[in-house]
């Protein structure tokens, strides 16, 4: 993440391995469009023909930027709308109003932008003004189809751009957006390798240290960062040769941790601090292994026990 926009682009130069771009300047803001898109598509299914609204600062907004692009690549109809003095004079995906009815109207889905301090002080916009004309309010949401979602990608000023009761409304999916967060960024890193390489190292690290097999010892590594349903997928080739020890195991090491996105909701809205809740999860899985080996210890001949950790497939 930078504040100057074509820096991920300038670091490929510099480095072999992948640049993911958490954010550059006013340019972009990838993985917050895909999770803005993933949390979409489970409310509306499909995005094609789909009307999708984006109130506030369009102008410096790289999440309005990335999302008007992916959004429409689905086939969505993308309206941005907000002052304009915060409008750019164009937006590749989509159209530009001054006219906040105009986008609302009949919308699918509306997802609405911080209002930032410094745009304020810059004179671009006056609080009192904004809030009259462009807060996204019951109201005006009324405009919109009936249960259209609503979405807004943090930090909020409530009552400044969002009414504030609608934050906590049934069509709020704000935390919804906060757990695929987690899982968005999470497939992102198992799709460039790596998430492979931290659980492999780290199941290294385990069966060295404790004597475990590699099934075990990969089992332990995952549900560090993915879960008791996402964890048992890595190692689903070896499921059907696994020891009654192994998947004692495997199913000691789900509880013992809590899901990526489980972990992002008590970060995010219960401002738990991220770095305590990995700790615990880093400790709970060798400790997961040690209270299945007492309850069930091995007495079969497990297809992991000798050579290489158990590999995953990228």
């Amino acid at each position: 993440r930078a504040d100057s926009a074509g820096v991920p682009h300038q670091a490929t130069r510099w480095v072999k391995g992948a640049v993911i771009n958490g954010g550059d300047g006013r340019r972009a803001h990838p993985t917050q469009a895909l999770l803005d898109a993933y949390t979409l598509l489970e409310a509306l299914g499909t995005l094609e023909g789909k009307k999708v609204a984006i109130v506030g600062d369009i102008l410096h907004s790289r999440v309005a930027r990335s999302g008007a692009e992916l959004l429409s690549l689905l086939g969505a109809q993308v309206f941005c709308a907000g002052p304009p003095s915060l409008l750019p004079q164009s937006l590749p995906g989509a159209h530009l109003t001054p006219r906040l009815e105009e986008a609302l109207e009949e919308a699918d889905a509306v997802m609405v932008l911080r209002l930032q301090k410094e745009r304020m002080e810059a004179g671009l916009v006056h609080l009192e003004d904004y809030v009259a004309r462009y807060q996204v309010t019951e109201k005006r949401l009324a405009l919109a189809k009936p249960q259209a979602p609503l979405l807004h990608p943090g930090p909020m000023n409530r009552d400044v751009e969002l009414e504030g009761t609608l934050a906590d409304s049934a069509r709020s999916l704000v935390n919804r957006q906060v757990q695929n967060g987690v899982a968005v960024r999470m497939a992102v890193l198992y799709h460039l390798g790596v998430m492979q390489r931290v659980i492999a190292l780290l199941a290294r690290a385990l069966r060295g240290a404790l004597g475990v097999t590699g099934i075990e010892a990969m089992s332990a590594a995952a549900n560090i960062f993915m879960g008791q349903t996402e964890a048992p997928l890595l190692i689903k080739p070896y499921l059907p040769g696994m020891t009654r020890s192994e998947l004692h195991c495997m199913m000691v090491g789900g509880f013992a941790t809590i899901a990526g996105s489980v972990m992002g909701v008590y970060s995010g809205l219960l401002k738990v601090p991220a770095g305590h809740l990995l700790t615990a999860s880093v400790m709970s899985a060798p400790a997961a292994l040690l209270i299945s080996k007492i309850i069930i210890p091995e007495m079969q001949v497990s297809e992991t026990a000798a050579g290489s950790t158990a590999k995953i497939e990228r």
